[in-house]
């Protein structure tokens, strides 16, 4: 073991509960490659982090593209969209830890001042090797003795995990993640994707993107399909459906006021393109939630004869209806491409 990423010996699982219980730990040791790189961003209803056990891998979170290296770790909150990015050639070992704390009585003020590293701006922890080497030694422990089977393995499991939340949470002010520069090009195009995961609730058209990053819509709707593998339409519409699932699965909001918070531009048009990418009305899908069934990691995403760089006409004409206002740029609205 050197230290730089938890001891990887084998594929293994590790579960405290399941996910809709208060109080959740899950442990996934697994190698990946670049055949199951996800289509389109994900989201779930608790508290993940990604460990890279590998050379190099990368992360989407929110539109914005993260290069990863050996032992960063990326804070993932509930209800973030991201997906793991996994490169042609030799499959790369990975961790995933995924957990829910409840957040009530005595524990309430601490719980929740650990968990606000989930918050900060950029979700990539890259530790100096000291910090490295104490934490992941926390994780072979947990590993070790689970795979042992020992005695009373869940709450060493559990105890042991919570000196790695409260010893991360000391360390994150040593963090020391840069994220790669790109091209200009590839850089204004994911500038575009992170602002649509922002903006998202407003309406957004072609024409005024194309206005406020200085780039002709044909030559920006040419670019955004051939870097992301989406239509701007296309994308923008995934986008809000994620945004509509997260709301009917975690708020008591009517399925009007979602298709409004969502940037619909009414609600036939929420109701026909929930159903074309999530094979289901909004209503259905709600129940489905509720019952522990809903699909949140696939979305329908085949390609139709009328998809085209622009999206079909109806599409296009659902994007610009009642686009009045411009999306203007904060100094925070940057992406890294995929």
């Amino acid at each position: 073991m050197n230290g730089a990423s938890p001891e990887f010996r084998e594929s293994a699982c590790y579960k405290l509960n399941s996910d809709s219980d208060n109080l959740f730990l899950y442990l996934d040791y697994d190698i990946r490659s670049a055949e199951i790189n996800m289509e389109f961003q994900h989201f779930h209803n608790y508290y993940e982090m990604f460990v890279l056990c590998d050379k190099e891998a990368g992360h989407l979170v929110e539109g914005r593209y993260y290069a990863l290296v050996e032992g960063d770790i990326v804070l993932l909150k509930p209800g973030c969209l991201h997906k793991s990015i996994y490169f042609d050639g030799k499959p790369v070992r990975r961790l995933i830890i995924a957990f829910s704390l409840p957040q009530d009585h005595g524990l309430a003020y601490s719980v929740r001042g650990v968990l606000s590293m989930f918050n900060q701006e950029d979700p990539v922890i890259r530790l100096p090797a000291e910090d490295k080497v104490k934490l992941f030694q926390m994780l072979d422990e947990i590993a070790t003795v689970k795979r042992n089977k020992e005695q009373y393995s869940d709450l060493f499991m559990l105890s042991r995990f919570c000196d790695f939340l409260y010893t991360l949470k000391a360390a994150v002010k040593h963090n020391l993640y840069e994220n790669k520069e790109l091209g200009e090009m590839p850089h204004k195009i994911n500038t575009i994707a992170s602002f649509i995961h922002k903006h998202y609730s407003e309406q957004i058209s072609l024409q005024r993107l194309s206005e406020a990053f200085s780039i002709s819509d044909c030559y920006l709707s040419r670019k955004f399909k051939e870097l992301l593998g989406f239509s701007l339409v296309q994308y923008i519409q995934i986008t809000r459906i994620r945004g509509a699932q997260r709301l009917l699965l975690t708020t008591n909001f009517g399925i009007q006021e979602i298709s409004e918070r969502c940037g619909f531009s009414s609600f036939s048009q929420f109701s026909r393109v929930f159903d074309k990418y999530c094979g289901v009305s909004p209503r259905t899908f709600r129940n489905l939630g509720k019952q522990g069934k809903a699909e949140l990691r696939s979305l329908n995403l085949e390609k139709t004869a009328e998809d085209t760089h622009y999206g079909s006409y109806q599409e296009q004409t659902d994007l610009t209806k009642n686009a009045t206002t411009s999306p203007t740029l904060g100094e925070k609205d940057y992406g890294i491409p995929f």
